[in-house]
């Protein structure tokens, strides 16, 4: 925010760029102090998260749109939520479709990372299984 302001500024007054982002900034957590002292704005915020937990319920409830379950496992199709939702918003396509491809990748890599440690804890599992029966031997590295 400091170099945001400093870039603004006429160059004889840039060094004044750091005591008027540490003022802003102050100004800002007061205003946001205030503002939630207030009744009114805690009951907006009470709102707002009570209407977001119903609209989740809501969600995860519409089994067919968004959410699936198959062999007890529940999948959450985030992707097409954040879609559907930037559509909503009015977000340009591009966009969307950049955000999406993002979230694909991430959940790629997410699933490969969990399928590695859900193997990793499997066979310390049995390490441990057969540790506690007296069966445990001993694997040689093969080079």
């Amino acid at each position: 925010m400091q170099a945001q302001i400093e870039q603004r500024l006429p160059p004889p007054a840039a060094p004044l760029a750091a005591p008027v982002t540490a003022a802003t900034r102050q100004l800002a957590t007061n205003v946001a102090e205030t503002a939630l002292a207030s009744p009114q704005v805690q009951n907006l915020v009470a709102t707002a998260i009570n209407g977001a937990q119903q609209r989740f319920v809501s969600l995860i409830e519409d089994k067919g749109k968004f959410v699936s379950t198959q062999g007890g496992d529940v999948t959450l199709e985030y992707g097409s939520f954040v879609a559907d939702l930037a559509a909503r918003l009015g977000v340009d396509p591009s966009t969307i479709s950049q955000i999406q491809g993002f979230i694909q990748q991430s959940s790629t890599e997410l699933k490969q990372r969990l399928t590695t440690i859900q193997s990793k804890i499997e066979s310390t599992r049995a390490t441990l299984s057969q540790a506690q029966a007296g069966t445990l031997t001993r694997r040689r590295n093969r080079t």
